[in-house]
């Protein structure tokens, strides 16, 4: 007989929701440089573990320089070039070249006053800084767990000031990691950050082509809203096609929506660990998700485990826009059947 999960196993399955990328060890990284401040400057992070930047926006361009993974520079504008994948042909003009944008988060630095107490229930904080490295205790010195990103979510509940003075926040893990992050790394979080978007319209429908790697949000008729998405990629083994990574080709109703999540899975040698994943909105008893992903740029190309990943702006829309509604606090909710807003995954047609 096949076993069918409670809700309660499929939020435990949750925490191996295929993300697409292996978190990279917790080793010694490159340091954030010195950057410009809250001026809206837009940077790139390199996402990658090293890129090529070229004299003109091509593939063919000369090389003129190389960068490595967590470099942050300055990005002068964006132009259209020669992609390298059909789905994208922009390139980011850096001071001395250009670089494909699929290498480069794009990132602000946008410190903030270090928040000294907290509401009795704690609250959400989202990473405005490119990254910076969560310690095991309140102290600059102390063992680094983690790297955090630029537009992961947190949720926090404890501040201590270290002993240099600099104060520090502890994060509630739903994988029960505990880890403190820097005060000044994250913007809190507002009720209106998380409010609903047209909670009144109706017929409301998200459709996902895998074909075009797209994602689209109706009410009734109307497209309202469409990004580009990274579906799950398929992979060789023995000369056959495997898609056990694969997206399913499903309609179904969302039934759970969390602002943060905690994604592990795979294994030791292939698998990712990846905190403050953004704005999860999950559709499949597996464990697949709509959520945002602050660890790649390669929207319009298949590179997931099976979940949807779209830029964190993306997913904020998708988890204020559809049902079930979540409250602020405690920041996630499970819609009862027949389930809150459809998700209807199509093979597609380009």
């Amino acid at each position: 007989m096949e076993h069918k999960l409670q809700r309660s196993e499929f939020l435990k399955l949750a925490s191996l929701a295929v993300v697409g990328i292996a978190a990279a060890p917790p080793v010694l990284r490159r340091p954030l440089p010195a950057l410009v401040q809250g001026t809206g400057a837009r940077f790139g992070r390199v996402a990658i573990d090293y890129g090529f930047v070229r004299a003109r926006p091509g593939q063919d361009g000369r090389i003129v320089g190389k960068v490595l993974r967590d470099d942050v520079v300055p990005i002068v504008r964006e132009v259209v070039g020669k992609g390298l994948h059909p789905s994208n042909h922009i390139w980011f003009e850096l001071p001395d070249g250009y670089i494909y944008s699929t290498a480069m988060q794009v990132v602000r630095n946008e410190p903030n006053e270090s928040l000294r107490s907290l509401p009795a229930d704690g609250l959400f904080g989202e990473v405005s800084v490119p990254f910076a490295d969560a310690r095991s205790e309140p102290n600059p010195s102390a063992v680094t767990p983690y790297r955090v990103y630029y537009s992961a979510v947190f949720q926090v509940y404890g501040v201590q000031q270290a002993p240099d003075g600099s104060y520090w926040l502890r994060v509630k893990d739903d994988a029960d990691v505990k880890f403190w992050l820097p005060a000044h790394i994250l913007r809190p979080l507002t009720q209106a950050d998380i409010a609903p978007i047209s909670p009144h319209a109706d017929g409301k429908l998200i459709v996902v082509n895998l074909a075009r790697q797209s994602m689209s949000a109706f009410e009734g008729a109307n497209e309202v809203f469409r990004t580009l998405v990274s579906t799950g990629k398929h992979y060789v083994k023995d000369g056959q096609w495997v898609d056990a990574q694969s997206t399913p080709v499903i309609t179904a109703p969302l039934w759970s929506k969390r602002i943060t999540r905690h994604m592990q899975g795979g294994s030791a040698t292939a698998g990712w660990d990846i905190p403050g994943v953004p704005f999860v909105s999950f559709f499949s008893s597996n464990g697949a998700a709509v959520h945002g992903a602050f660890w790649h740029n390669h929207f319009g190309q298949p590179r997931s485990a099976g979940c949807i990943n779209c830029t964190p702006e993306a997913a904020r829309w998708i988890f204020r826009w559809t049902l079930p509604k979540v409250d602020y606090l405690p920041g996630f909710a499970d819609s009862p059947w027949p389930g809150g807003t459809r998700v209807q995954i199509e093979h597609g047609t380009l």
